[in-house]
């Protein structure tokens, strides 16, 4: 209903006339009138982001100003798609939902380009909507919905282009935008809302997806290089961020930038959040496999994993599913093996190899430290895929749309 009376105010405002909207904005109008027995609304087209800038441009040349109807116009296209699109996502209309939330990002970046709003710092005559602060949110919903949808299948080269961007213009938001003076936030929410979480999330999709795509680090390397994700020099890339907190990635391979990037959402998580735990071990355990880490560091990680785990609200996450996970049997593995060490013993990498029987055995040095490891591979996909499966969501149009997921993958036999 909301969104429909801000729909109406801004005809009225506006006139009617050639108005264009977002596809969104015209279902949520249809959705609010069927409940009426009306098949008819005010506004009958939508558009493309630029279809719909150009009507925009075109209102403001006739002498339709902010404060007279533009602002409001443009906070219902930006943040009345959003709000329709995660209405939407809820009642399993995944794919729907993300076409929203791209059409929104598109338009506000049109809009932005075109009036420089962040640029000249116009938000009080032009809206919020165009704050980062507030679009960061609106861009972890869009990389959370286009995960959802490839459920456990590798990306394509161009679809991990396209979340791997998105994921660094979090980072890179959180990392560089400043929340206004007058804001009504205490010190600690805003750190947590603007901050912590976006970091934590993006860095964690990033961590998530590169250990998928390590059974085809080809395609991995492929993404990396497309996007500039590693290179050196820049301020705008995921090693800019991890190289700015002072924290030089070890080994100089693709495990080590997985394992410090699993550390920065591991540090920005909620110490008590329920992904806590898995994040650290998921840090100690690319640690492992990386080498030239020092075992000191390696400890640091495993007392971090069970701290978070000692911390994390049972009562209110229930049982902690990641427990025994591969990744915290790999940290363990190669840690008790070298017990006897000191904190600056540089360790080895851990390494996987088939055996003669096909079984997956993990050694370092020469020396096999584990056998039959695939068994516990196994048993970790089927806990992930009874975990991700949400009975209350109908998948069978994203399956159809983008293909049935599968399991994780296997280093080849």
């Amino acid at each position: 209903m909301t969104l429909f009376l801000h729909t109406v105010w801004c005809i009225e405002t506006l006139g009617k006339g050639d108005m264009i909207v977002s596809d969104a904005i015209l279902e949520s109008q249809a959705t609010f009138l069927c409940n009426f027995g009306q098949t008819e609304g005010p506004v009958d087209k939508a558009g493309t982001p630029e279809e719909v800038m150009a009507y925009c441009k075109k209102k403001l040349h006739e002498g339709v100003t902010w404060d007279g109807g533009m602002r409001k116009f443009v906070s219902l296209l930006y943040r009345g798609t959003v709000l329709y699109g995660f209405f939407i996502r809820n009642f399993g209309r995944v794919a729907e939902s993300l076409k929203a939330f791209k059409w929104a990002r598109k338009f506000i970046d049109f809009a932005d380009a075109e009036w420089r709003v962040t640029a000249e710092k116009s938000y009080d005559e032009k809206g919020s909507c165009f704050r980062k602060s507030f679009q960061i949110t609106v861009l972890s919903m869009e990389l959370s919905t286009a995960r959802t949808i490839r459920c456990d299948r590798l990306p394509t080269l161009e679809v991990a282009e396209y979340e791997f961007n998105l994921a660094q213009e979090i980072i890179n938001i959180a990392r560089n935008e400043k929340v206004p003076d007058d804001n009504v936030y205490q010190s600690w929410m805003v750190d947590v809302a603007f901050r912590r979480k976006p970091l934590a999330h993006a860095c964690k999709y990033l961590a998530g997806t590169m250990n998928e795509m390590m059974v085809n680090p080809k395609l991995l390397l492929d993404v990396i290089n497309k996007i500039g994700m590693a290179e050196v020099g820049r301020d705008d890339n995921l090693y800019s961020f991890l190289d700015e907190t002072a924290t030089q990635t070890s080994g100089g391979n693709l495990n080590s930038l997985i394992a410090e990037t699993y550390k920065h959402a591991a540090m920005n998580q909620l110490d008590d959040d329920t992904e806590t735990t898995i994040l650290w071990w998921g840090y100690a355990a690319h640690m492992a496999r990386a080498g030239a880490y020092k075992i000191g560091d390696l400890r640091f990680a495993i007392n971090s994993a069970y701290d978070a785990s000692q911390k994390r609200d049972a009562e209110l996450f229930g049982p902690e599913p990641w427990k025994g996970s591969t990744f915290q049997m790999q940290a363990m593995i190669l840690a008790r093996h070298f017990s006897d060490k000191r904190d600056d013993f540089v360790l080895p990498p851990l390494e996987f190899s088939r055996r003669p029987d096909g079984s997956l055995a993990l050694f370092a040095e020469g020396q096999v430290l584990s056998m039959n490891f695939d068994r516990f591979m196994r048993s970790e996909s089927k806990r992930a895929k009874k975990m991700n499966k949400h009975s209350y969501l109908d998948n069978s149009e994203l399956e159809n749309e983008h293909g049935a997921g599968t399991d994780y993958g296997f280093p080849p036999r």
